[in-house]
């Protein structure tokens, strides 16, 4: 389960690696990540580029562990937040994208 806020910018296809990451973009900027922290009381793991199989394979015991949500982009650059239902109720996980979601809108993150 995840959800999503977007980042604004354009791509061309010389941007992407072999994998169809962007190579251009590996994660979300520290001010942005650390500002979406504070408004949402949460301490994400995670921040860079993989895909959602890939980041929960090597961050998923850590999260179950300590209830940190998990914050990635996949081959686009969608922030995107996971979180297991055991780790982290639904309705909790949802407030956290609100927040990011504001948060980018405030800081002209989002498009």
């Amino acid at each position: 389960m995840h959800g999503a806020t977007e980042e604004a910018g354009q791509k061309s296809a010389s941007d992407a690696d072999q994998d169809g990451y962007d190579k251009t973009f590996d994660h979300f900027p520290a001010p942005l990540v650390r500002e979406i922290e504070r408004g949402s009381g949460v301490s994400f793991l995670g921040n860079y580029a993989r895909s959602g199989t890939e980041i929960l394979h090597e961050l998923g015991e850590e999260h179950l562990r300590t209830g940190r949500p998990i914050s990635l982009h996949s081959a686009d650059s969608v922030l995107q937040i996971a979180a297991h239902e055991k780790a982290m109720a639904v309705e909790r996980l949802y407030e956290i994208c609100r927040a990011a979601r504001a948060i980018a809108d405030l800081t002209g993150s989002a498009a």
